[in-house]
């Protein structure tokens, strides 16, 4: 498999960490709402 080596420029850095950032508050709000518990409900059944 072939790395790629690619230069992120400080704003791309930025916005990636900006997007984790909401990544992890939406996983909290949902766990929080019980979306999470509700969804793996309707999977098992």
């Amino acid at each position: 498999m072939r790395r790629f080596i690619t230069s992120l420029s400080e704003q791309q850095i930025r916005h990636g960490y900006s997007l984790l950032a909401l990544m992890e508050h939406l996983d909290r709000e949902l766990e929080t709402s019980g979306f999470n518990t509700w969804l793996m409900e309707r999977r098992s059944a």
